[in-house]
Parts: structure tokens; sequence; C-alpha cells
């Protein structure tokens, strides 16, 4: 009977790390907060899922263990957690990410910098920026514009603004699949910027439908010998991924509107980037 019972529950937890985010199962690994049996578990998950899509476990663990070096062992404090905020979205972006150096990942997991990166008009962080412009139009409207308050928020919303219109590049990955790059060292090769910009046109267009972009995607995978392969390998990890993180994003998105964000922690002077 009770040799039942431990299969059951080696089945059940099997189930539930298949359900999470390559982060959330780091995050288990990583820190001192869980036990023996789940950080094995955890462990497992990963290498089962690194098997055989050419990612590297050593790589991404350092990717992982770099951030909550420097963030702390508190799930509450990361996207990954299992209720993250507005608040919190906003105060990762910029007190951790918008002024971070040049091709870093400012301090964010690697679910997370799935979570937020900057491909495409209807991803997740465009939607959140979306909502929070609205949001910061609102509250400037209620408030005098020769007001020290006003000039501070505004100062938010013109940061908060050229990162949505990308006068800013602020996220270190500009693609899902720049994301990926990290935690594959030996792709079988790397795309050059035009050649990505291409293969995403197409494989849009194709999504919904043209005949003239399947054709023109299969070319050019012809041309660029073996570089399709990676893209998509990348491209289906990432998607992969970032599909166990919808409750995260619903929970954030719906945060974001019914709450307002405090920006009490933010000082002037840090938003002024240096340019590079």
């Amino acid at each position: 009977m009770l040799r039942v019972i431990l299969k059951k529950m080696e089945g059940f937890m099997s189930k539930l790390m298949k359900k999470m985010s390559l982060s959330e199962l780091s995050f288990i690994v990583a820190t001192d907060n869980y036990s023996t049996d789940l950080k094995n578990e955890a462990y497992a998950e990963i290498q089962r899922r690194f098997k055989n899509n050419g990612c590297n476990y050593h790589a991404f663990m350092e990717y992982e263990e770099e951030a909550i070096s420097k963030r702390g062992t508190s799930i509450d404090s990361y996207l990954i957690g299992p209720k993250p905020n507005g608040q919190l979205l906003m105060e990762l972006y910029l007190e951790y990410v918008h002024k971070k150096e040049p091709l870093q990942h400012g301090n964010l997991m690697f679910s997370e910098n799935l979570l937020c990166n900057s491909e495409g008009k209807k991803n997740f962080f465009t939607k959140a920026l979306i909502i929070e412009l609205d949001n910061l139009k609102k509250r400037l409207q209620s408030i005098p514009n020769t007001s020290e308050e006003y000039r501070e928020l505004y100062s938010i919303y013109r940061c908060l603004y050229d990162r949505y219109t990308k006068k800013q590049m602020l996220w270190y990955e500009d693609s899902l699949t720049d994301c990926v790059m990290d935690i594959i060292p030996e792709a079988s090769s790397f795309m050059s910027d035009s050649v990505k910009e291409k293969i995403e046109g197409y494989a849009t267009k194709w999504k919904n439908g043209s005949k003239t972009a399947m054709i023109k995607c299969i070319l050019l995978s012809m041309a660029t010998d073996g570089e399709i392969p990676d893209y998509l390998n990348m491209s289906r990890i990432a998607h992969n991924d970032l599909a166990k993180l919808s409750s995260q994003q619903q929970s954030i998105l719906t945060s974001l509107r019914e709450d307002e964000v405090d920006y009490s922690f933010v000082k002037e002077k840090k938003l002024e980037l240096k340019r590079y």
C-alpha cells in the first residue's frame, strides 16, 4: 500500500514539475527554501528538457544564480512567483533593468526575460506598458502641471513611453531567440540581425496564411544553411517556457488595471541614462 502511495506521489510531483517554467525550477534548485527531494525533482526536470534541445545546464544555472545572488531568495520578489503584480514589474524594470549595462540581462532570471522581452506588438510587456501609460496619463491629468509631483510622475511616464516606442533599447533581448542564445553556448549557427528580422516577418505572415511568405521562408532556409533550424529550435524553447507563465502574466495585467503603482521608490536621477 505504501509503495502505491509513494508511486502516486512521484507521479503527482512529476506532473507538477512539467507545469513549471525553467526559472521556477532553477529557483528550487538554487535556493535553500525547498527540500532535497524537491530540489532533485526540479534538477531532473531541467535536465529532461535540456537533453535534446541544445541548452547547457551550467550556462543556464550561472545565468540564474547571478540574478538570485543580487535579488535574494524570496520567491515573491520575482515575476515567476505565484501572484506577481504590476508594482513588482515596474519596480524591477526601473530598479534593475532601466540602468543596466549593455549586453547584460538586468538581473532578471531567464523566464523573467522571456516574459519581458520586446518582440512584437502583442507581447506581454508591451500590453503592460500600454495599460500603465494610460494609468499615468489619467494621474497626470488630475495633478497641477506646475507641481513637483507632476514633474516626477511625468519623468516616469516619459521613461516608460520611450521604452514602449523603443527609442531607448534597454532590454538585453530584442527577441525570444536572443534570450535562448544565452543558454545555448554551441548553436550550429548564429543568425544575423537582418536574417532574423526577415524570418520573423515571413513567419508571422506564414502563420496568417500567406503562401508567398511560406515559400520565402523555405527559400531563406535553404540559403542560410542551418540558421532556420537554429531559430525554430530556440523559438520553440522560448514559447514552451512562456506558456507556463500564463497565470503570472494575467496576475500582473489584472493588478495594473485595478491597482495604482506607487512610484515613491523612484528617485529622478535614477531615470537618467547614459547614451550608448
